[in-house]
């Protein structure tokens, strides 16, 4: 009677012991995947268009990188039209609301910097400015699994460094006179640009 008590209580606990052995290594699992953190990086080309109203295409270059909820952008562009060339340059923090590499939303502040030069037959001019940034998109892999990210970037009256409007709030020269061509008007209207990245 007594042997058929032990190997009873010996088919009971041995289960219970394997099943509270087991339990630390789930759980460490569970943890460990709980615990992952969304990593990324990668250059982009891109292509835009703006500052609205105007509907001046640009091309650039740049490279970001996203840790968690952080994330950082650096980039350039370029943009010309028959009298106008304008370069531009920044760097962005982003914010991943949820990140998830699949797909995801962002918001951004930084600070950028532009030069313009402007070209005819009566004006031969430039100008570099500096100006805060705020941008809005939306990053996410497509079906063969590339980095694609689409965003509005919003560039607010800028600081121009040049003698023409020295120490002058300005959004871009928005009078143009043959007889005075560096004259300028304070706008405060941001520049408005939407663009379209293509990771690689």
């Amino acid at each position: 009677m007594n042997k058929i008590l032990k190997i009873i209580t010996a088919c009971l606990v041995l289960p219970v012991s394997l099943l509270c052995a087991s339990t630390p290594q789930e759980n460490q699992e569970e943890k460990q995947t709980s615990c992952c953190c969304v990593e990324n990086s990668f250059g982009y080309l891109n292509v835009g268009v703006g500052p609205l109203p105007e509907l001046v295409p640009s091309f650039g270059i740049g490279y970001r990188a996203q840790k968690d909820h952080h994330g950082f952008d650096l980039s350039g562009s370029i943009a010309k039209t028959w009298m106008r060339t304008t370069a531009r340059a920044g760097v962005l923090y982003n914010y991943f609301f949820k990140p998830n590499l699949k797909s995801e939303f962002y918001a951004g502040l930084g600070i950028g910097i532009k030069g313009v030069h402007e070209k005819t037959e009566f004006v031969n001019n430039s100008h570099v400015a500096i100006y805060p940034e705020l941008v809005f998109g939306k990053q996410y892999r497509n079906e063969t699994n590339c980095q694609r990210f689409f965003q509005m970037q919003i560039g607010f009256p800028v600081f121009a460094l040049d003698k023409i409007v020295k120490k002058t709030w300005t959004h871009r020269k928005s009078s143009y006179s043959i007889s005075y061509p560096t004259s300028y008007k304070t706008s405060y209207v941001p520049e408005v640009i939407f663009s379209y990245g293509i990771g690689f």
